[in-house]
């Protein structure tokens, strides 16, 4: 629910359609409520890249291709390929499927692929999917063309079909289009069709089959089998986090600076997005409400866990100082079977403001209550009830992880669970993809991947051994480090940027 899709886009379209900052649709401030948390606080893997370091030698061979040392992977359609260089990837799904769109980032752009998962035939049929008489489906849809290349080849250890046609377009240039059809299981074909200006195409095809050579392949079945280990993997950490653990978190407390690098042409400077200070305590259910005296606490609210309080602001529009603060409260009992949390977002624009809250409540299973519902409450919006699952990792110990993972692996780790995705629109119970490893760079350092959806881009954050956030870097760009509340104040002083409480 309060997840925007990228803070640079809604904070850029906000600029460009609303003179009036303060004016705008509930979803607006729905969504602005916990940018601070996808910034700041949430280590949070869509289409992942495995951005393991590559050693050295093994770079020289890609660039020596042509392509991308970094592997481009798509969890969601099980795919992991070295792209061409400078290749420029987004994703826009096609209903319940997602599209990967590979463009050329040169100027002119000379090429550009197009890669999907597509279902053919039933589920139930055991044969393998003919990639040919696909392939003849398609050609029959073409207009009148060019034979150049129809062959079977071979790719990921999977038999399928690699065909290029050229064709005049109106305009009277030509254009050649290309098609790898490769069965990925029992009833789906992986599709990559690449447009290609014809002069390019003689000395692109060799980048282009050496991309296709650096092909692998998940099956659906292989898949699902990984998909049930990771939830065992998952409930199998969450077992181990004891009330010990917690404790001897409480009293942590760091500062954190979101910002958008300098582009490398150095033009500009940073660009300053958010701050906040994340702290971890002991406290009673009832200190949600900190208006709520304690002597009036229920015995409920007597119950004792760890909250996780996040306080911070995010940089709207600075030439019209406008800014949305933020108050967070995440609580959880000692054994992770009851949280509640309670969220206020207000925008500010000189002396005018606006505020919105949220409350999610999960209670404690009881004989009356065998399978405990996740309510969240966000009025004037809606309010949202979903079972839980099992497996189930609470809001407060999502911020918690890097503290909690295990560090006594030399490889990968992969965990799986479900979560309140507040990111999806509407806000849903999804699940969470962690892929947790130690960085061969000699640092000492681990990697959290975490995809909130298979559809989405991953964000990676950096931990030190004791579990202390390093940088987290966004797909878009965004960077987040700890700082203190001394550095910060000077460096947003240093650019004119509101420090004070309301319009001060």
């Amino acid at each position: 629910m309060i997840f925007p899709p990228d803070i640079c886009d809604l904070i850029t379209c906000r600029r460009q359609t609303d003179p009036d900052p303060l004016r705008g649709t509930d979803t607006l401030l729905r969504h602005l409520l916990a940018i601070l948390i996808l910034l700041l606080a949430s280590p949070t893997l869509g289409q992942t890249p495995d951005q393991t370091d590559s050693k050295p030698k093994t770079d020289r061979i890609f660039r020596k291709m042509g392509l991308d040392p970094v592997p481009f992977e798509a969890v969601a359609i099980g795919l992991k390929i070295h792209l061409p260089e400078l290749a420029l990837m987004s994703m826009k799904p096609s209903g319940d499927r997602p599209v990967f769109q590979i463009n050329d980032a040169s100027e002119p752009q000379m090429w550009r692929m197009r890669i999907e998962s597509i279902q053919y035939g039933s589920a139930q049929d055991r044969t393998t999917p003919d990639a040919a008489a696909y392939l003849d489906q398609v050609l029959a849809r073409q207009d009148e063309h060019s034979l150049l290349v129809n062959k079977t080849t071979g790719y990921a250890g999977v038999e399928g079909r690699l065909c290029f046609i050229e064709r005049t377009q109106t305009d009277g240039s030509s254009l050649v289009t290309g098609w790898l059809i490769l069965p990925s299981g029992r009833s789906s074909f992986l599709i990559f069709t690449v447009l290609i200006i014809s002069d390019f195409y003689p000395q692109f095809r060799p980048v282009l089959e050496s991309s296709f050579s650096t092909i692998q392949i998940k099956s659906d079945e292989v898949r699902s089998r990984e998909h049930i280990s990771r939830i065992e993997n998952g409930k199998r950490f969450l077992e181990s986090i004891t009330r010990e653990r917690l404790e001897a978190l409480v009293g942590l407390r760091q500062w954190f600076r979101s910002y958008q690098p300098a582009p490398s042409n150095r033009t500009t400077v940073e660009t300053e997005l958010a701050c906040s200070v994340v702290e971890v305590l002991r406290a009673r259910l009832g200190e949600l409400n900190p208006n709520r005296p304690a002597d009036r606490y229920t015995r409920d609210e007597r119950e004792e866990g760890i909250m996780v309080r996040i306080q911070g602001r995010i940089v709207l529009d600075q030439q019209r100082g406008s800014y949305f603060d933020t108050s967070a409260s995440y609580w959880m009992a000692w054994n992770q079977e009851s949280e509640r949390w309670s969220i206020v977002g207000t925008q500010r624009q000189g002396e005018a403001s606006r505020t919105e809250q949220e409350a999610g409540i999960r209670m404690a299973p009881s004989v009356s209550n065998p399978a405990p519902k996740l309510i969240v409450s966000a009025p004037p919006l809606a309010n949202y009830e979903w079972k839980v699952p099992d497996v189930y990792l609470s809001q407060a110990l999502s911020l918690l992880l890097g503290r909690l993972l295990p560090k006594d692996q030399s490889g990968p780790q992969f965990f799986t669970y479900y979560f309140y995705n507040a990111r999806s629109s509407p806000p849903s119970l999804g699940l969470r993809y962690d892929r947790w490893e130690p960085m061969n760079d000699g640092s000492g350092h681990w990697r959290l991947a975490t995809l909130l959806s298979k559809t989405l881009p991953p964000e990676l954050s950096t931990y030190a051994s004791d579990g202390t956030l390093i940088q987290r870097v966004r797909p878009t760009g965004e960077v987040t480090v700890p700082t203190t509340r001394e550095s910060l104040l000077r460096l947003w002083r240093s650019k004119g940027l509101r420090t004070g409480p309301a319009s001060k």
